[in-house]
Order: structure tokens, then sequence, then C-alpha cells
């Protein structure tokens, strides 16, 4: 009896950690890249299997920037959960891109208790742009970095501690974060631009 006890708590821990894994968007094609779009259409399924909003549907947002860092293009959307078999889309830019490389970035937006994680990061180049290195960018965009979104902006500082202050405030928006330490998390601002610190705390899905 004990024995049978046993095996059926098991198994209704197995049925239960199952059912609490989680998973994330999955692409299983390629992003082909142009000097005016960036596609990820028709070369392989997008699956959605991650509820995010308590909705059967999943929350994601693209991001694609060029060289310099410049957003070209965002979108935030949601769909419900299954597989797509005509990919994610095929995405034109709104602003025209100066440098290469040229960054596509998928992210699965924090929501029903869950995290923002990046699903699919991918880079490409369009044909006759300079290429981004430590020549023309002193401060070039490390490829650890991770988009946050900062949506009342924060004050900035030039070290991670609050007498450092630079005197000025980084706007709301979606930021490159590259690094945190006491409580800060250091933002990748541009290539020309030094790196600042803002509170964790005003970083959406980092903040303690």
């Amino acid at each position: 009896m004990l024995r049978k006890l046993l095996i059926a708590v098991v198994i209704i821990g197995a049925v239960v950690l199952m059912a609490s894994t989680v998973f994330a968007s999955t692409y299983a094609g390629t992003v082909i890249f142009t000097c005016v779009n960036a596609d990820a259409a028709g070369s392989g399924s997008h699956t959605l299997d991650r509820d995010n909003t308590g909705a059967g549907q999943e929350a994601l947002r693209i991001d694609i920037t060029d060289g310099y860092g410049t957003l070209i293009y965002t979108l935030s959307f949601s769909n419900v959960l299954g597989t797509f078999a005509g990919g994610i889309g095929d995405f034109f830019y709104t602003t025209p891109p100066a440098a290469n490389p040229i960054t596509f970035t998928l992210t699965s937006l924090a929501g029903n208790g869950l995290p923002e994680q990046i699903d699919v990061f991918e880079q490409g180049e369009c044909a006759g742009l300079p290429t981004v290195g430590t020549d023309t960018c002193p401060n070039p965009l490390p490829t650890s970095a991770v988009l946050y979104n900062i949506p009342a902006g924060a004050l900035a500082f030039f070290e991670p501690r609050s007498d450092a202050y630079t005197g000025f405030d980084l706007p709301p928006g979606t930021w490159y974060v590259t690094d945190n330490e006491n409580g800060y998390a250091q933002v990748w601002i541009a290539c020309q631009a030094r790196r600042v610190w803002v509170p964790e705390a005003n970083v959406v899905g980092l903040g303690g």
C-alpha cells in the first residue's frame, strides 16, 4: 500500500512539473536581410507555446537595429498559441539602416508570471553600408546585450552608485542592458556615446 502511495505521489509530481514547464516561441526558419526589410516568412514555421498573457496567447516584440544601434523597426503583437507555417512575417524598416550589422530580435514579453526572454536573435547585412567596428565605433554594442523596457525613463549615472549622477535622465523606451551591478543596470546608448547606469528598479524584468 505504501509503495502504491509513493508511486502515485511521484506520478502526480511529474504531472505538475510537466504542466508548469514553460517553453518559448520557436522559429524553424531563417531571417533574410536586405537594405529595406528583414524577411522571416516562408522559410520555416513559427510555434508559439508560451502563454504570457493569461489568455492563451503569446505577446511578442520585434526590434530591428542597424550597426549604430539605431532602432529602425519595432512592432509589438500577440497571437494565439499554435504553429504557423508562414513563419513570423516580413518586416520593412521604418528608418533606413546606416551601418551593418543589422540585428533582428524577437522577444517574448514578460507577463502572466513569466519573465521577458529573447526567442530569436539574428544578424545580417545591407550591401554597400559600412560595417561598424572598433575603428568607426569606439563603443560597439556587445553581443551579450539584452533589450529591456524602461517605460518611465530613469536617472542616469556615470558609475553604479548614487553620487555619480550625470545630470540627465534616460528617456523612456527600449534600451540595451549590458551589465548590472550594485542595484544598477548598465545601458548602451549609441556607438559614439558612453554607457550609463540606471537603477535596476526602473528596468522592467530586471529590477528586484
